[in-house]
């Protein structure tokens, strides 16, 4: 009669001799044998393989998204998480029994240099995990991204900060505001008129600095309200609008002045009539056969000549 196997022992061995034990056989998760007695009688045993659980080769790389492949090299794998400390984990549970293993790996990230604001590409902490490509400039941003270890990237940037500076407008002449070449860099202000000048500022951005900038400003002369006032005097006051009045010349029976432009502005005459009181002239107590002509008046303007008597 066939010796039964005896569980206990498992794949050790069968019974009690005369059986023999032949070759054991590993299918999947199941030792199998069989033992066979003197008498050629055969009796099937067979036990279960308990297997640990061991972390797959994910855990020597970084990730930018959740790995998905060799996650366990034996084991099964349960769904993969962030921690929220820039690992990605999860566990491989053992079969039969077996003891199960925790496994992570890291998160790549950007580093601290993302987000913040700097004049010059960023050199240092790039990436948390994985790795930097080359920091380019790109408008106002600094840009680079982390690669892991199946070419996934992750993408970074920081600000690009810019100091304000003048632009071709600066120091130039203009008769109207400028609203072209205000800044080399950063963003202008509103133009200001502050008399010869055109005043303005560059702004810096993202924490750079500002600078104030001019241009001259062209100022044609133009004649004031005095051209519209005649004067027994010379006139001292409202010669000019805008511009720098020359002195007063007394031209007869006009006052001139002139209204100068300033910063290349063009100039002006200007003139207003000059009131005189009338003065009869040397003719005047003189006898004379014919009406006279000449020397009627030392000022002003003379009448029509009459006869009276």
């Amino acid at each position: 009669m066939a010796r039964p196997c005896r569980a206990s022992q498992q794949v050790q061995a069968c019974v009690i001799l005369p059986a023999l034990m032949i070759q054991v056989v590993l299918t999947g998760n199941t030792w199998t044998w069989h033992c066979i007695d003197t008498e050629r009688t055969q009796a099937s045993c067979s036990a279960t393989q308990r297997i640990n659980a061991v972390c797959g080769t994910a855990v020597n790389l970084d990730y930018v998204n959740p790995p998905a492949s060799n996650l366990c090299s034996t084991g099964t794998a349960g769904a993969v998480s962030n921690d929220g400390n820039d690992h990605w984990t999860w566990s491989c549970s053992g079969v039969n029994g077996g003891s199960a293993a925790s496994c992570s790996a890291d998160i790549v990230n950007c580093g601290t240099a993302n987000g913040t604001s700097s004049l010059n590409a960023p050199t240092s902490n790039l990436c948390s995990e994985g790795t930097p490509s080359a920091v380019q400039g790109s408008g106002n941003q600094w840009i680079w991204t982390c690669t892991d270890g199946i070419g996934a990237t992750a993408s970074c940037s920081a600000n690009n900060e810019d100091n304000g500076a003048c632009g071709t407008a600066q120091g130039q002449t203009y008769n109207l505001a400028p609203t072209s070449g205000l800044c080399g860099s950063g963003i202008p202000s509103s133009v200001t008129d502050s008399g010869n000048r055109w005043s303005w500022q560059c702004l810096g951005t993202f924490g750079g600095s500002n600078i104030s900038c001019w241009a001259n400003h062209s100022i044609n002369g133009t004649c004031g309200a005095a051209i519209s006032t005649p004067s027994e005097y010379s006139p001292s006051a409202g010669l000019c609008s805008t511009g720098t009045a020359s002195t007063v010349a007394d031209g007869g029976t006009t006052w001139n002045w002139t209204c100068t432009g300033a910063n290349g502005g063009t100039s002006v005459n200007c003139s207003t009539a000059h009131l005189t009181n009338g003065d009869c002239g040397g003719a005047n107590g003189g006898t004379y056969d014919t009406q006279p002509t000449t020397g009627l008046c030392n000022a002003g303007v003379a009448t029509a000549v009459t006869g009276n008597g």
